[in-house]
């Protein structure tokens, strides 16, 4: 059983320009860097935190205490220097949604600044909160192909708010069941993708689908997922199983995630493996 240690934490820069404006229509502008330093509301540490720029398409890291050091030449271009509004948004998986704003002008810091100092450093404190537990295990760990016909992975979902999530499921034989599983191997990182597809006994047919689900404050909930030795094909080795899951963050503007799924992947995809979270999983080992 491990800890999903590769964590990040996204920043998602959104702009708005104008010609006149007090915070940054001011006499002196101060080039420099915007710097840093963002934390969970779990005191997860020693992890790396990414940062992304929607406008410019920056993509960078943090060290492993969470601080991150970004150049302001970073928002200029061959044309002209930037001058607005930058809206940072700190967000990760399973975690709530901050941000913080950056006035500049003409491609400098702006003396008048709301979350920065005059120097660039962040001065508001930026604490994520957690929005879901997830602890996921399988009944066993260790397995022969030759001797097993059915793996059993589950994922115990724990809300700590109350929360949108967005997950595969199917029904069969009137049982809803899970869906929608990354196997990683941990010897060559090749990733295996299940979903369910198969019949029932009266050979019809049986697909997972996309399902909202509402969780209240405190509630848990066990998702089982029921996986035959047909429905993958993995060689001999060790597998990180990674769940699938979207929570819909209503403090986060949906036309930022709509980009953000197109590029880093909030769907089904090798991608989404990108996406920081810190779920509790588990390894399968394939004899």
């Amino acid at each position: 059983m491990c800890l999903f240690k590769k964590y990040s934490i996204f920043l998602l820069f959104v702009y708005l320009s104008c010609t006149s404006n007090p915070f940054w229509d001011d006499p002196k502008s101060i080039e420099s860097t915007i710097t840093g330093t963002i934390a969970l509301s779990s005191f997860n540490k020693n992890i790396p935190l990414l940062i992304w720029d929607q406008n410019f398409n920056i993509l960078t890291k943090t060290d492993s205490s969470g601080y991150f050091s970004i150049p302001l030449t970073s928002f200029t271009d061959d044309v002209q220097k930037f001058s607005g509004l930058l809206k940072i948004y700190f967000f990760a998986l399973n975690y709530g949604v901050d941000s913080a704003n950056i006035f500049l002008r003409n491609g400098f810091l702006s003396d008048n600044q709301t979350d920065f100092d005059k120097n660039g450093s962040l001065i508001k404190n930026i604490i994520l909160i957690k929005l879901i537990e997830g602890h996921l295990s399988i009944t066993n760990p260790e397995m022969n192909y030759d001797q097993s016909d059915t793996l059993l992975v589950s994922f115990r979902l724990k809300a700590l708010d109350l929360v949108d999530v967005k997950t595969y499921k199917y029904i069969h034989n009137s049982f809803e069941c899970s869906s929608g599983l990354f196997f990683k191997s941990l010897e060559n990182n090749n990733i295996i993708k299940f979903n369910h597809f198969g019949f029932d006994q009266n050979e019809n047919l049986i697909n997972d689908q996309i399902k909202y689900i509402q969780y209240d404050r405190n509630e848990v909930s066990l998702w089982n997922y029921y996986i035959s030795k047909t429905d993958l094909n993995l060689e001999s080795g060790r597998y990180l199983i990674v769940p699938y899951l979207k929570i819909n963050k209503n403090t986060f503007p949906i036309e930022n995630i709509e980009i953000i799924d197109s590029n880093y992947s909030f769907f089904f995809s090798d991608d989404y493996l990108n996406i920081p979270s810190d779920f509790i999983l588990d390894t399968l080992i394939i004899r």
